[in-house]
């Protein structure tokens, strides 16, 4: 049991730390932009310029996994990015900037060695509780940081709250240092050449099950990230919520798709097949977020927490399924390369849903239409996927 348990728990751990570095800044969003000028509307491009550090790391993380081991890159994941909240804090726009690419190249670093180290410890008929258990723990980082960074920062100001914050995510990297004798499957001679990342994404596009999971997995990354990036300002805009409450309505959304990625991950390895599935995740992903622009001051504060419920079931549920369907589809050694060039798509979408939510919000004034937008994109993605699901 110690053979899957722990090596689980240390993966869950950097999980939720690395998602806790990622939305600790829009969740703040309203009180950094009374000291910044900023307009909080334009969070989302922080959000992809998260994602666009992550894009750079990703293609690298497979290669870098092999040749230093899964537990190291882990650990380099954690300290770059608590690094870049500690760096944050300064306040000092051109730095908030810098450290929101930095602390998506640590994020996209740990992605490929969580899948290593997942693929080694399970059998295929477990991937998908496995994979989607390791998944749920990204909603709990945002479950926690919804929960703790607004107490944070009206306690001790914003910038204090981040560099706590990034402090913590910093020392996470001691706790799973044990692990690195029994998880680093090194290969000290490979080398990291500048050609070789790019095989990951050339390996993804020839191979015909892998372009399909990185078509959905860029679209509703996109929703994802778009809805995290935004919604607490949302609230705090269109709803008059305090940010407190803001935080646990974002919390609330993040506990759901904690428990609905294990779910769904037992459901695709016992009912129905992953691709199946995901074609009707993307359906209730545009049906969640079509809804939301009808969300108004008159609905009560029960119903915003219903309904951030139910939008956390849906849009975020769906990422332990498809990487569970990389590692059934792939030998175990080209876990992480299949691993590292899917996910590129997904962090692609993550990096260009919040910047073109922002930029329709700022033209038309109306986050209606920019959540309809994103609606229309997945739904037609997952109707798609399940009409030529048997191609």
């Amino acid at each position: 049991m110690s053979k899957i348990v722990w090596p689980l728990a240390a993966v869950m751990l950097v999980q939720a730390m690395l998602m806790v570095a990622t939305v600790t800044v829009p969740i703040l969003a309203p009180k950094l932009a009374a000291d910044t000028g900023i307009e909080p509307r334009w969070i989302g491009i922080y959000s992809s310029l998260v994602f666009s550090g992550a894009l750079i790391s990703i293609v690298l993380g497979g290669h870098l996994t092999r040749r230093f081991g899964a537990v190291t890159m882990s650990q380099m994941a954690l300290v770059i990015s608590g690094l870049a909240l500690i760096a944050t804090a300064s306040g000092v726009l051109p730095i908030i900037t810098g450290s929101a690419i930095v602390a998506g190249f640590g994020y996209g670093l740990a992605t490929p060695a969580a899948s290593q180290i997942l693929a080694k410890i399970s059998q295929p008929q477990q991937r998908g509780i496995v994979f989607s258990l390791k998944q749920s723990t990204v909603s709990l980082g945002g479950l926690m940081a919804g929960l703790v960074v607004p107490v944070f920062v009206v306690g001790f100001g914003w910038k204090t709250a981040t560099f706590g914050i990034g402090l913590i995510v910093f020392m996470a990297c001691l706790l799973i240092h044990p692990l690195r004798r029994s998880q680093d499957d090194r290969q000290p001679t490979r080398s990291a050449t500048l050609n070789a990342p790019w095989q990951s994404i050339r390996y993804v596009l020839h191979h015909p099950r892998l372009r399909i999971l990185a078509i959905i997995a860029l679209t509703y990354a996109a929703a994802q990230n778009s809805t995290n990036a935004i919604f607490v300002t949302f609230l705090v805009e269109t709803m008059e919520m305090p940010l407190v409450l803001a935080g646990v309505a974002f919390s609330t959304m993040q506990l759901t798709g904690m428990t609905t990625r294990v779910f769904l991950g037992w459901i695709s390895d016992h009912f129905i097949s992953a691709t199946r599935l995901m074609g009707l995740i993307g359906l209730l992903i545009a049906t969640v977020l079509s809804i939301l622009p009808f969300m108004d001051t008159s609905w009560s504060t029960t119903m915003i927490f219903l309904f951030a419920g139910l939008t956390g079931a849906f849009v975020m549920g769906w990422s332990g399924v498809y990487l569970a369907e990389i590692a059934r589809i792939v030998t175990h050694e080209d876990v992480a390369i299949a691993t590292s060039g899917t996910v590129f798509f997904s962090f692609l979408g993550a990096a260009l849903g919040p910047t073109l939510f922002s930029l329709i919000l700022a033209g038309t004034d109306n986050y209606g239409w920019a959540f309809l937008t994103i609606a229309a994109v997945a739904g037609s993605v997952g109707l798609i996927v399940l009409v030529t699901q048997h191609r």
